[in-house]
């Protein structure tokens, strides 16, 4: 009777260990029914069922790239998913736990060319099950730009995608009086702000050392029609004088000859029009279509006041001086509204008593070098609670005596340096 005991006792403890191996091997969780809606519509999956896998949410790549409007490509012999949708694009490879992810821009031949190129680590690589190919859903939809939500209490994932640039209403046309201005409906018409050179003469511009504000735009896209007003009501507000280069235009042969564009087109340049403030000495500044029509109009302003008070040649005065034109002091409320309102910008946080003075100087010395628009808030001057996103990424203490540095995307990516004496402060505001 002994015997049989210890024998059943075994046998029990055996069993016990192997259904906690069996868990333990596989890391997909009990079988839940998981919920997908993608801007308000219940996506129905028919080759294969969402999963969770170590905490992830994977499901088949291309139902959800057809819901989100994107661009799919799969290449079977690298076993990589390409997705492509408002200028921003994934790549994403079986068993690779690495998402590369970017911003691109079309031609006018519909030829994609990537402008900048990032990586994620994820925390499951995409795999195939029964052979379809998953995903993890979030790294994917958040990097096409989308808003993912979870709800845990009924298993739903939430998708907003990104909104696409639309063409604007069209007003109804109203008899314009006799005497009074006549408004330009071409948004590419040159006025006395506003002048359309060939590629060719832009970057003989740039090569001359000339300062000048550059436009580059599509006229057969409709993004371009519906932003490139603004540039040119900043211009005639600001007094500048902006020059434009057509890519649709007879002469995109030329386009070319416009190669200086390329090497500042960094992070963001999601589409066209890209907007270049030439300083001369191959010293440019980019900036894309996220900018509202005061910004631009603020930033031409500045342009105009530094190229008329500094020399262009290299001898001149380093711009560092001129930090507090593109230094914004604002409330750690500010930045949270920033930060939910999906706001890209740059965020300094520092303390103007118990910080190192010496590295906020750097700090704003860098500023004025790259003459990059920053944000910033005096921990003296204001208190954060304990629900800002800033505690999400760095120290509660850390910036009582360094500054921080908050590169904040659109998407919610939010990259923290802490800035010491050995730090390129200049360049890492410059990738931004």
């Amino acid at each position: 009777m002994f015997t049989r005991k210890r024998i059943f006792a075994v046998a029990i403890i055996f069993a016990i260990l192997a259904a906690n191996l069996s868990v333990q091997q596989n890391p997909v969780q009990a079988a839940r029914k998981i919920t997908v809606i993608i801007d308000n519509t219940l996506l129905n999956f028919v080759e294969a069922d969402p999963q969770i896998i170590n905490g992830s949410t994977v499901v088949p790549f291309r139902p959800v790239g057809d819901a989100m409007g994107a661009t799919t490509d799969w290449d079977d012999a690298t076993k990589t998913v390409s997705m492509y949708l408002n200028g921003q694009y994934v790549k994403l490879s079986i068993g690779n736990s690495t998402m590369t992810y970017g911003f691109y821009i079309t031609d006018t031949s519909g030829l994609v060319t990537p402008v900048s190129t990032g990586t994620e680590a994820l925390t499951v690589a995409p795999l195939i099950v029964n052979e379809k190919t998953l995903v993890p859903l979030r790294a994917l939809s958040q990097g096409l730009g989308a808003t993912v939500d979870w709800y845990d209490s009924t298993s739903t994932v939430s998708i907003k995608p990104p909104l696409a640039p639309t063409a604007q209403p069209v007003a109804t046309p109203t008899p314009t009086p006799t005497g009074s201005p006549t408004s330009t409906t071409d948004p590419f018409t040159t006025t006395s702000y506003f002048k359309e050179i060939t590629p060719r003469r832009a970057q003989a511009m740039y090569n001359a050392n000339e300062a000048f504000i550059l436009a580059v735009y599509n006229s057969g896209e409709d993004h371009s029609k519906n932003y490139m007003p603004k540039v040119k009501d900043a211009a005639r507000y600001s007094g500048s004088l902006v020059y434009g280069v057509d890519l649709n235009d007879s002469y995109t042969s030329e386009s070319g000859y416009l190669s200086f564009i390329w090497d500042y087109t960094r992070k963001d340049k999601t589409q066209l029009p890209l907007i270049f403030l030439v300083y001369g000495e191959q010293d440019v500044t980019s900036m894309d279509y996220s900018y509202t029509q005061s910004e631009l109009e603020r930033q031409f302003t500045r342009f105009m006041d530094y190229t008329t008070y500094a020399s262009p040649s290299p001898t001149s005065t380093s711009s560092s001086s001129y930090w507090g034109n593109y230094w914004t002091d604002i409330s750690f409320g500010t930045a949270q509204n920033y930060y939910n309102d999906s706001k890209r910008f740059i965020y300094v946080v520092y303390d103007s008593q118990k910080g190192d003075s010496d590295l906020l100087d750097k700090v704003k010395t860098a500023v004025g070098d790259t003459r990059v628009n920053v944000y910033a808030t005096n921990r003296y001057n204001y208190t954060a609670n304990s629900n800002h996103f800033i505690w999400n990424y760095t120290d509660v203490d850390a910036a009582l005596t360094k500054p921080v540095i908050f590169l904040v995307s659109s998407s919610g990516r939010v990259q923290t340096l802490t800035v010491t004496y050995s730090t390129d402060v200049a360049g890492y505001l410059k990738d931004f």
